[in-house]
């Protein structure tokens, strides 16, 4: 099972957190979804147990994902300030 959280700018800029076996991932998309290219996917975390859904916020530039590392029963949080090119 997954974890997924979306968030979207106009039309056409997504930004998309999401949960893949035992990673958090992020991706792009800057035509409405209709591609989302390589450079623009992330891992996040890779490694982990989660139990709780995958959440993002963004302001301007700076992307967090939200997220409960299932082992320790804590709240992480991750945080880009370039847009998801860097965690």
């Amino acid at each position: 099972s997954g974890a997924v959280s979306l968030l979207w700018e106009g039309a056409k800029n997504l930004r998309f957190a999401y949960s893949s076996g035992d990673q958090i991932r992020f991706a792009k998309s800057y035509d409405g979804g209709v591609t989302w290219p390589l450079n623009y996917k992330r891992t996040i975390q890779s490694g982990i147990s989660f139990s709780e859904t995958v959440s993002m916020a963004e302001s301007s530039n700076i992307i967090y994902i939200v997220y409960r590392d299932g082992v320790n029963e804590v709240l992480k949080i991750a945080k880009s300030l370039d847009g998801g090119a860097t965690w």
